[in-house]
């Protein structure tokens, strides 16, 4: 028994001395796990990162991770710029827009007019709690074969970010460089990114109160959806010290939409997505209950052409 003993007690210290007692600083962090997909099925989880591809089903969880793995590795080598926060001053750009047609289309060839130049958008942030990059996801669209792509400012939020990068529908990456123009006053930003073959969306003012409308976004890592309605209303209210025109639709948008164009009957953007707002039944004394209507607010696009030279 004592021979037995001792021999395990050999082996146990021999354990101990191979076993490594230091690690690196990111080798001991814990990444912060974001939350999977309530949505998908524990398959979907596992699946393999790939890119979209135009005519087919698409796979949420797989077209999220390749954005997520190969935009990661454009930003940690230094290919999307990092100072982008720090040009936001930018009021107005010199862009060459395209004209916007006026052949009236059916929804479903509006939405396949524009479906090649609406991007889906990475934001690459750090938080206080790992040193891993987390991604949120957004929407833009292009307004210039040059590449400047128009999305909502806020998507910055108060995140410490590290930078953007966009991605076709057909899945090429395209880093964001710089910013153009922003405006405040109607949530809007304008990204130049880097890359070639964009395909640009024309401008339009032409959405009177009841024209029918698309939007076509990324609501809450559901990508490339498409949501229909009309113009509600227009309005006015008072922001960051000016007053802001804003358009009201009824077509469906939700968390990741923002930024997101909404389109006409001939495929011309009319708007761009914005924000909501819940009306409750009971909103009093904190308590918010019975969901009655939502709002959805859109920047009209005579606010983008009014940051264009």
């Amino acid at each position: 028994m004592k021979t037995i003993r001792a021999a395990c007690l050999l082996l146990i210290a021999a354990l101990v001395a191979v076993s490594p007692t230091h690690k690196s600083r990111a080798e001991t962090s814990i990444p912060c796990a974001e939350p999977a997909d309530p949505h998908a099925p524990p398959a979907a989880q596992a699946e393999r990162p790939a890119p979209p591809r135009r005519g087919e089903p698409i796979n949420d969880q797989a077209v999220r991770r390749y954005l997520e793995n190969s935009g990661a590795k454009l930003v940690h080598a230094g290919r999307a710029a990092r100072d982008l926060r720090g040009q936001l001053d930018r009021r107005t750009c010199e862009l060459r827009l395209p004209a916007a047609a006026e052949t009236r289309l059916t929804v479903a060839g509006a939405a396949a007019r524009a479906e090649p130049g609406v991007m889906l958008l990475g934001e690459f942030y750090l938080c206080q709690k790992c040193s891993r990059l987390h991604m949120g996801t957004s929407t833009g669209f292009i307004i210039a074969d040059s590449g400047a792509m128009v999305t909502s400012l806020h998507i910055f939020g108060t995140n410490n970010v590290q930078g953007i990068v966009a991605m076709t529908r057909d899945g090429e990456l395209c880093p964001a460089r710089e910013v153009l123009a922003a405006d405040p006053v109607h949530d809007l930003l304008i990204l130049q990114l880097d890359g070639k073959g964009f395909v640009p969306l024309p401008l339009s003012t032409r959405a009177a109160v009841g024209s029918p409308v698309s939007v076509l976004s990324h609501p809450d890592n559901h990508f490339y959806m498409l949501t229909t309605g009309i113009v509600s209303r227009y309005t006015t209210e008072r922001k960051a010290g000016s007053v802001a025109t804003m358009m009201t639709i009824t077509a469906d948008f939700a968390k990741g939409s923002i930024g997101a164009p909404v389109i006409n009957e001939s495929g011309a953007v009319v708007g761009v997505v914005t924000k909501t707002r819940s009306i409750y039944y009971v909103n009093e004394a904190g308590r918010k209950d019975n969901l009655q209507m939502v709002i959805k607010d859109c920047s009209p696009a005579q606010a983008v052409l009014k940051m264009i030279r």
